[in-house]
Parts: structure tokens; C-alpha cells; sequence
């Protein structure tokens, strides 16, 4: 007799709308443009929010990537980080810090993967701040929520 597993619940959102970086996107959820794969959870209208339909452990993974658009100067940064039910679930809570370089038309990437509790109807979403004088458009991402257990 087969074993019959259901799937577990899990989203990936890809494609991220061509977001403008500046410091007046600070905490400004992403949005994506499709929705490729969903099992369970619900997503928003803008595809910037992914809500999970069971309490469980949660695997949360994020990218992002695209070009510096504006000369900047060394040190100029970006913090890339998950928010949960509009917080920072993680002290410090971004993964990872990293710098943009100084010339216009460097190349970003940013990701992370990590376990997080969820409880029922909670969503997640990605999100960036402290661009100082950076600017930089994002190009390509995906956000991923996959239930473990």
C-alpha cells in the first residue's frame, strides 16, 4: 500500500518588483510579481506578505540582488531582514549587513535561510533599510516559507 503524505504548507513568491532603494523605503515590505507555488498559506494582493495557516517550525528563505544606481562612498549599506507580523522577530534582525560598493552599476546580493516558530495566521514578509547614500534597484529575489514540522 503507498504511503499518502500531504504536502506541508508552503509559499515561494519570485520576481520582485523593480523596487527603488532609498531611505524612504526603510521597512517597506518587497513585493513580487508571481506567485509560482502555493500550498496552504495565503498571500496579499501586492505579493509582499506570505500568512501560514498552522502553528509549526518554519524555514524562511530570502534573496535579493540588483544594481547600485547612484556613486556612493565606502561603508554605504543595506540591511536585509525578515519582519514577522510587521516586527523583527530576531535581535538585531538582519541578515545579513552588508555594503553596496561606490561605484553606479555594482552588482548587490543578499540572502539568508533560518527556522522560525510561527503560530497560526502569522505572515512574514522581507524587507531592507539603512541605504545611507546608496541607492540601488532591486532586480531579482524570491521569498520562501516552507513548513518543517
Amino acid at each position: 500500500m503507498p504511503l499518502n503524505v500531504p504536502d506541508q504548507p508552503h509559499c515561494l513568491l519570485v520576481h520582485p518588483v523593480d523596487e527603488p532603494l532609498t531611505s524612504a523605503d526603510d521597512d517597506v515590505p518587497i513585493e513580487f510579481s508571481a506567485t509560482p507555488r502555493n500550498v496552504g498559506c495565503t498571500v496579499n494582493s501586492a505579493r509582499s506578505r506570505i500568512t501560514v495557516p498552522d502553528d509549526g517550525t518554519y524555514l524562511v528563505t530570502a534573496c535579493v540582488g540588483g544594481d547600485k544606481t547612484n556613486a556612493g562612498n565606502s561603508g554605504d549599506g543595506i540591511k536585509f531582514f525578515m519582519m514577522v507580523n510587521g516586527s523583527q522577530p530576531v535581535h538585531g534582525g538582519a541578515f545579513p549587513l552588508g555594503t553596496f560598493g561606490v561605484n553606479s552599476g555594482d552588482e548587490f546580493h543578499f540572502n539568508f535561510s533560518f527556522p522560525v516558530f510561527l503560530s497560526a495566521n502569522d505572515y512574514v514578509e522581507i524587507a531592507v533599510n539603512n541605504v545611507d547614500d546608496s541607492r540601488g534597484t532591486i532586480k531579482h529575489g524570491y521569498l520562501s516559507v516552507t513548513k518543517l514540522h
